[in-house]
């Protein structure tokens, strides 16, 4: 966090995995600018932050990695509480986004954050 402006700096998500893996040009399975598709050889960064691809150690699009670990910083600065442990389908809170139930989660973020 910047002092002076109250600020807050997110650091690339890209600088975790940009050694461990490797890039292919393929646009056929990817949206994003450059055309990378990442094949990680380790899962980098923290578990309760890593998109269900960068924890499974599937190709993953690096930009759209990036966009659900900064969903996941805006819900724990909402809520106060970290999303979920891990997104995966053996995590409850996370079921419900895997499962398209996200009302439920939401209702019973609202009852935590109304205690």
């Amino acid at each position: 966090m910047d002092c002076g402006t109250y600020n807050i700096r997110i650091a690339d998500f890209g600088l975790a995995h940009a050694q461990a893996d490797t890039h292919v040009h393929d646009k056929s399975h990817t949206h994003t600018q450059d055309g990378k598709l990442h094949f990680p050889t380790r899962t980098p960064g923290s578990p309760s932050y890593m998109s269900p691809q960068v924890a499974e150690m599937v190709p993953f699009v690096g930009e759209l990695a990036d966009l659900f670990s900064i969903g996941v910083i805006l819900v724990t600065l909402v809520t106060g509480n970290m999303a979920f442990s891990r997104a995966t389908k053996t995590d409850n809170l996370y079921k419900c986004f895997y499962y398209n139930k996200a009302h439920i989660y939401w209702k019973s973020r609202c009852k935590a954050l109304a205690t």
